[in-house]
């Protein structure tokens, strides 16, 4: 094993003994062999690689861009309009967080034209809630000055 690892015999038997802490490149070494790093360290999870489970569904969700973009976009106008400026990462984080509001109102769905026929309902949900913020006094919008 010591072999395996690219580790002398001594050092092995420090490990095996429990009286060494293997390196973070020992551990990268256990993982190429197939080994869980996690086990070697704690005893605990699987003790091979291949043995964590799967997700049963790898499909990888895909952000329509269009959409994200006119969600953006909305978010822009009615916060001026509500006096409200958020910073382009508090605004990307809103269009993100409405986006996933807006394809559970779709229940999954994520057709274009599907969440486009939402948008008007979205629009209103996004007015209300900046409307509730801007009157929430320390709710941490600033307003545009």
């Amino acid at each position: 094993m010591a072999e395996k690892l690219g580790i002398s015999y001594r050092s092995w038997q420090g490990l095996e003994g429990g009286r060494n802490v293997p390196s973070g490149e020992t551990l990268l070494q256990f993982k190429e062999i197939g080994i869980n790093p996690g086990w070697v360290l704690t005893g605990l999870g699987p003790k091979l690689v291949n043995d964590f489970p799967r997700a049963e569904n790898t499909e990888t969700a895909v952000i329509n861009p269009s959409i994200y973009k006119a969600i953006k976009k909305v978010l822009l106008e009615t916060n001026s309009a509500f006096g409200i400026r958020l910073s382009d990462e508090a605004r990307d984080d809103e269009a993100a967080r409405w986006y996933n509001q807006l394809v559970a109102m779709a229940t999954g769905n994520t057709d274009e034209g599907k969440l486009r026929s939402l948008m008007p309902a979205l629009q209103y949900d996004i007015n209300e809630a900046v409307k509730s913020a801007a009157a929430e006094p320390g709710s941490g919008k600033r307003s545009a000055s």
